[in-house]
């Protein structure tokens, strides 16, 4: 399950590209929200 073996034109099709783009999503969302926590508790935490 890994994006590098996912990414490999070795299966090429529709479904292999919807689960690349969908593995490529959960990596952003991933990286996106910690990016964001990274962010706030660098501000302080007086969002608390």
């Amino acid at each position: 399950a890994e994006p590098i073996r996912a990414a490999q034109p070795a299966a090429a099709g529709p479904a292999s590209q919807f689960v690349l783009a969908l593995s490529w999503l959960m990596i952003g969302t991933v990286v996106g929200a910690g990016l964001l926590y990274a962010i706030a508790s660098l501000r302080g935490f007086s969002l608390n």
